[in-house]
């Protein structure tokens, strides 16, 4: 059983220009959710940058930024 998906930002999830498919992410994000599948993103960007690549999930998802905001 899966319990989680952890994913790098820069080469991995996103495209070459920043970008990523925001529509098809929700889609299987919510999919995820239902299995109760923790999101986790592991990042060297900053905490802020992470929570604007993902405005509609950034209260529910574990976000690892390069530094922490605390």
């Amino acid at each position: 059983m899966i319990k989680a998906v952890a994913v790098d930002m820069d080469g991995t999830f996103l495209r070459d220009d920043k970008s990523y498919d925001q529509q098809r992410f929700l889609q299987i994000y919510q999919r995820m959710k239902q299995k109760n599948v923790k999101f986790i993103v592991a990042s060297g960007n900053q905490y802020q940058r992470l929570r604007q690549y993902f405005p509609q999930v950034a209260d529910e998802t574990v976000l690892l930024p390069k530094t922490v905001p605390w």
